[in-house]
């Protein structure tokens, strides 16, 4: 029991500094290449984003299951789909201030429900409660967006809004991922065919 609790606080502590290794990562990527802010697109923005934390986060889970090295990607392609479906959403629920703060919660509480399921697609195959990862992911980016936006933190200071939401996306992400060990499937036994 001693053991499992070490296991758990020990993934999710390396969890949260990955991902602020991650944020850190874009931060410098963008100070000594500061032309890549106005390269224009989705893809190019959801890549600088999303492969710096994707690449932490892959060295984080690798401590815990053979995660793909496609997991670097997942951001990236979360944040793509999401924006993508950002129109089709706003469409479903009808004229919403595209400002509010409710409204962008809700979209980014989307966005991180969308990144945490092209996540768990990589997840699921090794843990049986990988579908508290998508609960994790959503929470996180949601709730750290409305954070910053109903303390009026993002016209303050962008570097501390950049902060809080990778702290509570991080926490959300890193209670889920500390309960994946304790969930882990067992590796089939094949059988062996003796000649």
């Amino acid at each position: 029991m001693v053991r499992k609790l070490y296991e758990v606080k020990g993934v999710f502590l390396v969890w949260i500094v990955a991902n602020f290794l991650g944020v850190a990562t874009i931060g410098a990527i963008l100070f000594i290449f500061p032309f890549l802010k106005s390269i224009p697109g989705r893809l190019v923005s959801s890549l600088m984003i999303g492969v710096p934390i994707g690449l932490a986060q892959w060295i984080a889970l690798r401590r815990v299951a053979p995660i793909s090295i496609l997991w670097t990607l997942t951001i990236s392609a979360g944040l793509i789909l999401g924006l993508e479906a950002g129109p089709i959403l706003s469409g479903i629920w009808g004229d919403i201030d595209d400002e509010s703060v409710l409204a962008l919660t809700y979209f980014c509480t989307t966005m991180g429900f969308i990144v945490g399921l092209v996540q768990w697609l990589f997840l699921w195959r090794h843990f049986n409660k990988s579908a508290f990862w998508l609960l994790g992911s959503a929470v996180g980016l949601g709730l750290g967006i409305c954070l910053v936006l109903v303390s009026d933190l993002i016209n303050q200071s962008g570097i501390i809004s950049i902060i809080l939401v990778t702290l509570v996306y991080a926490i959300a992400t890193g209670l889920a991922a500390s309960w994946l060990p304790t969930s882990q499937r067992k590796a089939e036994s094949k059988p062996v065919i003796a000649t």
